[in-house]
């Protein structure tokens, strides 16, 4: 599983997961580009399993056409098995009303996001 986040202005990150909970954070655009070796707990990639099954990610249908970005931009890219999708969400502006699907898609996307946000997650690897 990997997952970019871009804030618009250069910096932001990204975060790959394999099967096992070992992870890589990388945080760009800051510097050196630091680097740090983290695990996701079972239940953590439980949890990220179910919302992918529940919310059929891997069927979802986002189109952001030719909408005008302003700000953040994430991209999320899931890769189960021999199934891989990748979806962009839109910054400010984005007209979410018309992509039912979107929502969707931003419980998985929620759940990754709060391994990055959440400082339990951002302890280094044993």
């Amino acid at each position: 599983m990997e997952c970019d986040y871009y804030d618009g202005v250069g910096q932001g990150w990204n975060l790959t997961v394999d099967q096992t909970g070992a992870a890589t954070y990388c945080a760009l655009g800051q510097g050196r580009n630091p680097v740090q070796h983290i695990r996701i707990s079972d239940a953590q990639i439980a949890e990220l399993n179910a919302a992918i099954d529940n919310q059929r990610f891997f069927d979802l249908h986002i189109d952001s056409g030719d909408l005008i970005f302003s700000g953040d931009e994430t991209k999320l890219t899931i890769l189960r098995g021999d199934r891989q999708k990748s979806i962009v969400f839109p910054g400010l502006g984005a007209k979410l009303e018309d992509q039912p699907d979107m929502h969707k898609g931003l419980v998985v996307l929620e759940i990754v996001r709060s391994w990055v946000n959440d400082n339990t997650a951002l302890q280094p690897q044993n």
